[in-house]
């Protein structure tokens, strides 16, 4: 979905059969979209999700949606100024939760001036056993990778890229990817 200027909600739980097979979502130039899901909506067969551009979205996902991600690969957000998180918890949802982004190899967060983390919940645990590569860039308040004090799982992964307009990139690994991020916020290293 590509240059809707007044799109504000997708109205996937209309369709959730129809939703559930999707493989590929990509959401460009949506300014006045505010949700993509709610969190009865399964994206079972997603492998590629891609957002930029939509201004109004302050997240991106809920666990229960976040949880139904078994088979993505590949996560990209980019300049959607609005941004505090990407997997975001209400104060009605807040239950323990184990999420599992088993085949997820690939994350870019790119100019999310408002990020503060990838997800928000002080309950969720969230592994990433296939996870190869993060790439930060432009996200000036990010914190930390989670707000949980629960470690993120994520075996395959020794560094973060984090870019520097199009040309410079640097490495950087601490322990572990949370660890990492509030190392570099502390640090305040071009990430910001």
């Amino acid at each position: 979905l590509m240059n809707l200027a007044s799109l504000k909600t997708i109205g996937f739980e209309e369709y959730t059969v129809l939703f559930r097979m999707l493989e590929c979502l990509i959401l460009k130039h949506c300014p006045c979209l505010n949700s993509i899901a709610s969190s009865s909506v399964s994206f079972t067969y997603l492998t590629n999700l891609e957002v930029s551009n939509c201004n109004k979205l302050s997240y991106l996902l809920t666990p229960p949606t976040a949880k139904s991600l078994v088979q993505l690969t590949t996560m990209k957000v980019i300049q959607c100024e609005s941004m505090k998180t990407i997997v975001f918890e209400s104060e009605q949802e807040k239950t323990e939760l184990n999420i599992i982004f088993r085949q997820l190899k690939e994350i870019e967060l790119e100019a999310l001036h408002e990020l503060k983390c990838f997800c928000g919940s002080y309950c969720c645990a969230i592994e990433f056993p296939s996870l190869e590569k993060v790439v930060v860039s432009a996200c000036s308040k990010m914190e930390g990778f989670t707000f949980s004090e629960q470690a993120n799982k994520t075996p395959n992964l020794r560094q973060i890229c984090v870019r520097r307009g199009k040309e410079e990139e640097r490495l950087y690994w601490v322990r572990d990817l949370n660890a990492t991020i509030r190392s570099l916020y502390k640090i305040r290293v071009s990430i910001y």
